[in-house]
This record gives structure tokens, C-alpha cells and sequence, in this order.
């Protein structure tokens, strides 16, 4: 060997010449005999040497009960040592040593394989790298000797970075700073893991071999080749993308090549403002996009033979007019615009979105309200609402979202100038411009006249301008009056003046309605006195009715007989189910005391809020009162209390 020794600088140099070369591709190999460099430099002791510090210290191979432990050499402070320059690797053999520790770092990669004794072993230099070579091109560490490429140690440039990878069996690379991959680079079959989104850009220039390559968490732009794989980064303005990109926000334009099928699987829409471009390159690529989410436009087919698959989560596909041929399937949630030409098969039965919801269920109107009106039971819709007056009446609107969400209503008007609604029900929580409502059809209820009245008296109510144009048209039907001013009170129509629209009530209402209140007309006939008592006897003369019984009384029939007849009969002879008999009872039994009542609730004022009353046929049966014998009606008395302890209802119903 022809090594030298600087006695100046203590640098023993080893010429790359008097290393055994063991491999030449990919990677040069050499090798080192410890024990002949360690002769060496006890020749350079003895002879020129003699006068200069020991190198080292060397324990020679020693047998203990049959197995023999390694020979070790010890270099020592403050000598250290430079491989001559270059990029090849050099494995240490035939002994134990520390010359990795002492070792002037340049491109040579020094590989120790110590059996013992040793912290720096071959396979904790392999540990320290983490599974790849670190590259970072702000890095100040360039060359291939270790600890160069470690995390602690990332190289700054590609050509280091492969190199190590290559000489140590790595296919993966740790970039940790944006980059470019200039042209003419072989990356093939490798890993490129950046360190962010935020941290790591890579460019990929044009002729760089990046087939089969697997990139994640990064920015990537550039130019690819075939069976390129992309996971959880940022794409955009790529060319040439036949393999997948997956998990990954999506910008710019994606040019397909390569006649291969792309696969965009769980992929989003970066900034909804600039979405994303698709260019299928005319012909030859099929392409998958399953559940993405964004808006997206997807340009450039011309081939009848290929096929788009897009299932979207969210979002809008805008399908461009320079898609002339193809089958394209849409599916999902979302909208889709097609402005391709005729030649294009587009296949959207699998959508589902808001307008085929509407269409589906029969949406009438969708939109956001302007607020809730001038009363407490109206709402105001948007302005492009229908200008035609009774346009939504009657239908049933929803507020969906905002303000008030959850409630229902039925509108009874609708002011097609205004754009407001009067609903049936005052609002618990008033709409506002942040309500969004949906307005669907219903066939109303079984009301004669409904919607929004002109104004009140303290005994009537002026319907609205499409109250019937006849007098009397409502007479003895029910006013009920739903929302609004007065709202739950209920009225009893006398009279109607049908060119005024004006109702008067039997009662007089305890809250005026007025220009807010909402009002139903019930199609109930509520029977008054004059009806019957007033009417001429011959229009009660049907067969089988008591009118005809009167008329068919004999001249010579004295008042009197008819009374004994009537009067003298037994009680019990007239107590036929619904007949006048039986309600003479109940009345007797009220009226001569033959009644009970039971079963009677108080509230915690005392007041009573319920009770039973049980009607007998005799004095002796109701003091009985089992309940059962001679039992001949039962009442359920109901009452309301305000907080001052004044009814303000009272019921008494037959059971």
C-alpha cells in the first residue's frame, strides 16, 4: 500500500489505487484490509515515523474456549483519515476499528461492519437515514460519505441524494424544500415524501424518467411519465397524469396522456373561485373520479370509445363544450352543467340534487326571505317571487334554514305587489333575511274563504277582496280567526254584506281583529231558533217527520187531548235513545236534583278545573250513586282560570 502520513497535520491519506475495487455497477465498491492498513502504519513507525506520535493501537485476534474474538485497531488522536476523493464506497474488513469515527468526510461512503465493541455499525448507520435519503437543497452538506443524507445530514442536491440511495438500498427520498427535478434525472420506481404542502414544492421538468414513481404530501407541478401515483398533495398545471391521483386538492389544468385510464379518486376543488380544468387530450384516456367535492370543469374529448365516470360528493361538474364524443356517467349529490355537443352520451340518472329534489316533491318556490312582514304572522319573500296576487295560496312553507328554521305554515294570501305571505299560524320565531323557505303544494283545507281580513268592529271582521260578492253567503257559519290580531277566537256570522265583505258576529269579539289578523270561514251551519220556529209548517211536512204528525191532527182534536196524551204517559214509556223523552230525563234529573257530581279536580288555587256530573232517573237511585242503576246521563264538566282566578272557559259535555 502506498499510504502517506502528514506528520504536520496527522492526516493519514489512503489512495484509492491501493483499495481493493469489489463491484463497479451501479455502485463502485472498494475494500479496505484493516489489518494490512495497520502494517502499514507500524512500517511508517518504525521507519520515517520514528520520531512522531503512535498512530494506533492494535489487539490481535485472541481464542477463548474455541471461538475467536476480532482482531481491533484503534487509530488514535490526533490522527485522522482521508480516502482519496471520489464517488465510490469502501467497505472496512478484517478487523475491528474506529476509523469510521475518525474520518476526514468527502463523496467516499465508508461502510464498517464491526462484529463488536463498536457504536458505529453498518446497521445503525442504515437506521439513522429513517428509511430514506434526506434532501434539502438549502442544506450546506453535499457529497456521499456518511452521516451525508441522514435527517441530521440532508445533501443538497438530487445526483448525492440518488447516489447515496442507490449505494445503501434506499427507494425513498425525504424532500424537505420545494425543488426542482431537472430534465435528464432518474427517479424511477422511487418515493418522493415531501415534508408539507406548506414546506415542499416539486417541479418536474420535461424528460426527467419519472415512471412508477409514488409521490405524497407535496405541491407538484410539471411534466410526468406513466404509472405516476399521487397521494395527499396539492396537483396542478401536470401533464401527462395515465396513473392516480388520490386524497389530493385539485388546481389549474390536468392533462391526461399516455392512452391510459386515470383514476382521480377522493379528490377536492382547492379554490372554488378558480376551479379546476380536466384535459382529456382528445382520445385515448378514460378517467375515473370517484367522490370528489368542488366544482370542476372537464374539456377536450373527441373519441366516441372513451368513457368519464365522475361520482361527486358535493359540488357542481361542468361538462365543456369541446367534449364532442364519449359516454360520460354523473352521479352523486350535486349539479351538473352539460354544454356538451349532440354526439356525447351523458348519463346523470344517478344525480341527485336541489332543483331534482324540487322537482320531485314539487317545490314551488325556494329562496330567502326579505323578513317577516308587517304582522306577527306573515313573511316576506324574496324579490323575485310572483308578482301574480294569490300566486302560493294555498300552500305550505317551510323554513329549512336561518332564522326560524323548523316551522310550518299554511299561507291563506299571498300580496303578489308586496310579496308577502299571510300564514295561519303567528310565527314563534319571526323570519328574517336569513331564513331560506321552501314553499311546496297543499291542497288547503276545507275552508269556504281564508286569508287576510281588511279590518274589524268590536262585532265584526271585513273579509278579504275574495269574500263572496252575496249577501248573506256566510250567514251562521264560523269565523275562526288563526293568526294575527285576535287570533283564536271564533265568531258566529249573523249577517253579510257582500259588496262591503263585511260579517257581523252573534258575540262581540274580545280582541278586534284588524288588518294583520289571518282568518278561516268554516263550512259549519250553526242552527239558530228562527229557522225552525219561523218557517211556514207546510215545509215541514215530510213523511215520517214530527211536522207531518201536527199536520195530520184531526179537527176535532182539542189542544188538551194532545197534552194528556203526552203529558200523562209514564215517564219511562219516553225514554227512547235520542228521543225528546230522554232529554226531558236528563234535564230532571239535573233540574229535581236526581244528580251527583263526582270525580271533581282543583288546581293549586282551588279552582275547579274538572268534574263529572252523573244524572238518575230517581232522588233514590242518586243517592245510590253506583254509577249504574237508573243512570240516565253522565256530563263532563271542563273550566279555565286566568291569574286572577276569572274563568275564561267553561264546557259541559255529554258523555
Amino acid at each position: 500500500m502506498a499510504i502517506s502520513v502528514n506528520p504536520s497535520t496527522f492526516v493519514i491519506t489512503i489512495p484509492k489505487a491501493d483499495l481493493l475495487q469489489v463491484q463497479v455497477t451501479p455502485i463502485e465498491i472498494r475494500e479496505l484490509n484493516i489489518n494490512n492498513f495497520r502494517l502499514e502504519l507500524k512500517n511508517w513507525e518504525d521507519g520515517e515515523g520514528i520520531t512522531f506520535q503512535k498512530t494506533h493501537n492494535h489487539n490481535t485476534t485472541v481464542t477463548i474456549s474455541g471461538v475467536q474474538l476480532a482482531r481491533v485497531v484503534e487509530i488514535l488522536t490526533p490522527y485522522t483519515i482521508t480516502f482519496e476523493d471520489g464517488a465510490y464506497a469502501v467497505n472496512l474488513v478484517g478487523a475491528n476499528s474506529n476509523i469510521a469515527d475518525r474520518l476526514n468526510l468527502n463523496q467516499v461512503s465508508v461502510r464498517a461492519s464491526n462484529s463488536a465493541g463498536l457504536i458505529q455499525t453498518r446497521e445503525l448507520e442504515y437506521a439513522s437515514f429513517n428509511g430514506g435519503v434526506s434532501l434539502d437543497i438549502n442544506s450546506s452538506y453535499s457529497g456521499v460519505g456518511y452521516p451525508y443524507g441522514t435527517v441530521a445530514y440532508p445533501v443538497n442536491n438530487l445526483a448525492d441524494a440518488l447516489y447515496i440511495a442507490n449505494l445503501r438500498g434506499f427507494d425513498t427520498l425525504f424532500i424537505n424544500t420545494s425543488m426542482t427535478i431537472d430534465g435528464g434525472s432518474d427517479i424511477q420506481g422511487f418515493t418522493l415524501i415531501g415534508k408539507s404542502r406548506t414546506s415542499t414544492s416539486i417541479y418536474i421538468s420535461n424528460a426527467t424518467n419519472c415512471v412508477d414513481v409514488f409521490i405524497l404530501d407535496c405541491v407538484l407541478t410539471g411534466i410526468l411519465d406513466g404509472g405516476t401515483q399521487i397521494e395527499e398533495c396539492s396537483v396542478g398545471d401536470i401533464s401527462y397524469v395515465n396513473e392516480q391521483i388520490r386524497n389530493s386538492g385539485l388546481y389549474g389544468t390536468i392533462y391526461l396522456d399516455g392512452d391510459e385510464k386515470a383514476v382521480i379518486s377522493n379528490c377536492y376543488t382547492i379554490d372554488q373561485d378558480s376551479c379546476p380544468i380536466i384535459d382529456m387530450g382528445g382520445s385515448g384516456q378514460d378517467l375515473a373520479m370517484p367522490n370528489y367535492s368542488g366544482i370542476i370543469t372537464i374539456k377536450n374529448l373527441s373519441s366516441a370509445s372513451e368513457e368519464i365516470g365522475i361520482g361527486i360528493l358535493s359540488g357542481k361538474i361542468i361538462l365543456d363544450s369541446t367534449i364532442t364524443a364519449g359516454t360520460i356517467i354523473v352521479s352523486g349529490v350535486g349539479l351538473l352543467e352539460d354544454n356538451t355537443g349532440s354526439g356525447v352520451i351523458v348519463n346523470d340518472e344517478g344525480l341527485l340534487n336541489k332543483a331534482l329534489i324540487a322537482e320531485t316533491i314539487g317545490i314551488i318556490r325556494n329562496n330567502y326571505a326579505q323578513g317577516s312582514g308587517i304582522g306577527t304572522n306573515q313573511i316576506q319573500l324574496d324579490t323575485g317571487a310572483s308578482a301574480l296576487n294569490g300566486a302560493y295560496d294555498p300552500s305550505q312553507i317551510v323554513i329549512v334554514t336561518g332564522t326560524g328554521a323548523g316551522q310550518s305554515r299554511l299561507i291563506f294570501q299571498y300580496n303578489g305587489t308586496s310579496k308577502i305571505a299571510t300564514v295561519d299560524r303567528d310565527w314563534k320565531i319571526l323570519p328574517d333575511t336569513t331564513s331560506e323557505f321552501v314553499i311546496v303544494p297543499h291542497s288547503g283545507r276545507e275552508h269556504v274563504n281564508e286569508g287576510l281580513a281588511q279590518g274589524g268592529t268590536i262585532n265584526t271582521i271585513t273579509l278579504n277582496a275574495n269574500a263572496s260578492d252575496y249577501n248573506n253567503a256566510y250567514k251562521w257559519q264560523t269565523v275562526f280567526i288563526r293568526s294575527g290580531a285576535g287570533a283564536d277566537q271564533i265568531g258566529i256570522i249573523t249577517t253579510y254584506n257582500g259588496t262591503t265583505k263585511v260579517a257581523t258576529v252573534k258575540e262581540n269579539w274580545i280582541h278586534i281583529p284588524d288588518t294583520t289578523t289571518g282568518y278561516v270561514i268554516l263550512p259549519t251551519h250553526a242552527h239558530h231558533p228562527d229557522e225552525v220556529w219561523d218557517v211556514p209548517i207546510a215545509q215541514h211536512t215530510s213523511t215520517g217527520s214530527v211536522g207531518e204528525a201536527l199536520d195530520n191532527i184531526s179537527a176535532g182534536t182539542s189542544p188538551e187531548d194532545i197534552a194528556d196524551a203526552v203529558w200523562n204517559e209514564p215517564i219511562l214509556d219516553h225514554s227512547a235513545l235520542g228521543s225528546t223523552g230522554l232529554a226531558l230525563q236528563r234535564i230532571l234529573g239535573m233540574t229535581l236534583e236526581n244528580h251527583v257530581e263526582d270525580d271533581i279536580i282543583r288546581d293549586s288555587n282551588g279552582n275547579k278545573i274538572s268534574s263529572m256530573i252523573y244524572c238518575y232517573n230517581s232522588a233514590a237511585n242518586a243517592s245510590i250513586h253506583n254509577k249504574l242503576t237508573g243512570i240516565t246521563a253522565k256530563y263532563a264538566v271542563t273550566g279555565n282560570f286566568d291569574a286572577n282566578n276569572r274563568v275564561t272557559s267553561f264546557s259541559v259535555i255529554l258523555q
